[in-house]
């Protein structure tokens, strides 16, 4: 249903936050910040010349390199990719890239089952995906949840939760309910 629908676009947008690093809520009655900490070096700005669309870019360097910041930072390594639009663009138009990325290959021991059409390809062991979602603001504008020039590596086995906490209601038991708890009352 609609508000369902609005919760999960929430909890989405909520993620995509966090996975730039920091959080920002504002509106009417709640504004706060969260900085998850991810330290400027795990979020690297290629430079004028180093772009993946340009002559100068090296992204199977760069992706070698952010990996081994990760598997320095958390011990183990990345093994999935969201990439924005511009991103898988520059990715496929780059010659070296596009070969690696042959999805005609077949994996040895099993079948991997990708069913979305937002999947790119596997990039030395990491699975790409593209992601162009949108959601409404506030202001009824058009926003990214991850902006068309954005790659963000994701160490898949690391530990990540969304947490729900208990009522604070006594009527409800104040107790964890479900994961979603809506109440009215009557001043």
């Amino acid at each position: 249903d609609l508000k369902n629908n609005r919760i999960e676009t929430t909890v989405e947008w909520m993620c995509a936050q966090a996975l730039k690093g920091a959080l920002t809520v504002s509106q009417e009655n709640l504004s706060f910040n969260i900085d998850y900490k991810i330290p400027a070096t795990h979020k690297p700005v290629l430079t004028a010349g180093n772009g993946w669309n340009e002559s100068g870019g090296k992204p199977m360097d760069d992706i070698d390199e952010w990996t081994n910041l990760i598997v320095n930072a958390v011990g183990i390594g990345p093994t999935l990719a969201i990439c924005g639009k511009n991103v898988v663009k520059a990715l496929r138009d780059n010659e070296g890239v596009a070969k690696l990325l042959d999805n005609r290959r077949t994996e040895a021991g099993g079948l991997k089952w990708r069913a979305t059409s937002n999947f790119i390809g596997n990039l030395n062991g990491i699975d790409l995906y593209r992601y162009g979602t949108e959601y409404e603001d506030l202001a009824g504008a058009t926003q990214n949840f991850i902006e068309d020039d954005v790659f963000i590596l994701v160490a898949t086995g690391a530990r990540f939760s969304i947490e729900y906490a208990i009522i604070l209601d006594l009527e409800a038991g104040a107790q964890v309910q479900a994961q979603y708890f809506a109440k009215s009352w009557i001043e």
